[in-house]
């Protein structure tokens, strides 16, 4: 299933009065909402002080994976793609309006063009506000950007969109015709003009994002399937990221990247568990720690079917040379990513869950477990974190942990 993150909004009064929400969330104050596109085709609203629903479910008939995206200029859009195709349905890109679930736009996954038979959108979108353009990389081996023309007033409650014909670059590599998959999974990062992303074939590419072409291209041998980290250091920026294992039967590498020339800084390499069905080494996005805390000076990957096909690792590296800080086993193994958490002090800790409903609380200084609770469902989903609440999708439920 692979759900992805869930979305959390705290809406203004005056957006929560111009949308289709029950009356009484729409009157309290402080209101904080999940949205959540899941395996059964719908849209679901959640109060995450509650786990009540805000408003009716929206029903938009695909089946989704990955995670979507919330407009960052606050208008009330959700962008999410199809993971699987339904029927004769081919898989989609949407827009979706939250003031009363219209479908705002909508673009098939088929294209005569396409490197790739497979038209799912795992990775999630990208809206640059200032341009009103929306950046999607789909599992067919298209990236695409479309101008949105979206037009937004909050007084009178309305909102459009009619995007311009998409402009897309097709990846062709030197895997075309290998046996390796084209397409993308791996949600896209940007900076500035710079689009980094990584394909199924194991490439990481750098492409300019106003010609479409390529700025740099580094081979990180296999399907890198999580989000890349991205941080400046000083004037260099730099990018962590891993694959998992579909090519290599379980050889993969943890990697610190120059985000400028492609460069490989440093590569810790590992051997996971092999299964072609149920893929392990890097499946959850890593996580850079905050500066001024503990934590800082530290990258956290998650390792699945490492040491054994069983279990999973979390790992933290010391960023700048690859040097191992610490380990921390799990006893299944690791889709969802971790997160981090941090006190007001400056103190961080860890949450990871693994497969089997398993949510680990660590010490991002020593390591050591904290806390540990059963969701005792299938848990292949990353959380989201608020305050002090986790809310976390299974297979068949979604899960508010509070962290005391």
């Amino acid at each position: 299933g692979w759900t992805g993150q869930p979305l959390v909004a705290q809406w203004d009064a005056e957006t929560r009065a111009i949308m289709n929400m029950y009356e009484e969330k729409k009157a309290k104050d402080g209101l904080v909402e999940a949205v959540y596109a899941k395996l059964d085709g719908r849209i679901h609203f959640i109060d995450m002080e509650d786990g009540s629903q805000t408003r009716d479910p929206v029903f938009v008939g695909q089946v989704f994976k990955g995670s979507g995206a919330l407009d960052p200029r606050g208008y009330p859009i959700v962008y999410l793609g199809g993971g699987l195709q339904r029927g004769n349905q081919i898989q989609q890109i949407y827009a979706v309006s939250l003031i009363d679930g219209s479908i705002l736009f909508k673009l098939s996954g088929s294209h005569p063009n396409v490197p790739r038979y497979w038209f799912g959108f795992d990775g999630g979108p990208l809206v640059d506000g200032e341009t009103d353009t929306l950046i999607y990389a789909g599992e067919n081996g298209l990236i695409y950007t479309i101008k949105l023309n979206t037009q937004y007033d909050k007084a009178a409650g309305t909102l459009t969109m009619e995007p311009d014909e998409p402009v897309m670059i097709a990846n062709t590599t030197k895997y075309s015709k290998s046996g390796r998959y084209l397409g993308y999974e791996s949600s896209p990062t940007a900076v500035g003009k710079y689009l980094f992303l990584a394909d199924n074939s194991g490439l990481l590419e750098c492409i300019d994002i106003n010609t479409l072409q390529p700025v740099w291209v580094q081979d990180l041998k296999d399907d890198v399937n999580a989000c890349l980290a991205f941080e400046w250091d000083g004037d260099t920026p730099y990018l962590y990221t891993g694959p998992s294992t579909d090519y290599k039967y379980g050889d993969v590498a943890l990697y610190k990247v120059n985000a400028q020339t492609g460069e490989i800084v440093w590569e810790l390499p590992y051997k996971c568990g092999y299964d072609s069905s149920i893929p392990g080494g890097v499946m959850g996005s890593p996580v850079l720690g905050k500066a001024g805390t503990n934590m800082d000076g530290m990258i956290i990957f998650s390792l699945g079917r490492y040491p054994t096909i069983g279990k999973g690792q979390v790992i933290a590296l010391d960023k700048k040379t690859g040097e191992i800080l610490w380990e921390y086993e799990t006893t299944r193994n690791i889709w969802s990513s971790p997160i981090a958490l941090y006190t007001e002090d400056g103190r961080g800790y860890l949450f990871q869950a693994d497969i089997g409903g398993n949510c680990h609380l660590i010490d991002a200084a020593t390591g050591e477990k904290v806390a540990y609770y059963d969701l005792g469902r299938t848990t292949e989903s990353s959380p989201v974190a608020f305050g002090n609440r986790i809310l976390i999708g299974t297979r068949s439920a979604m899960h508010l942990l509070e962290i005391k």
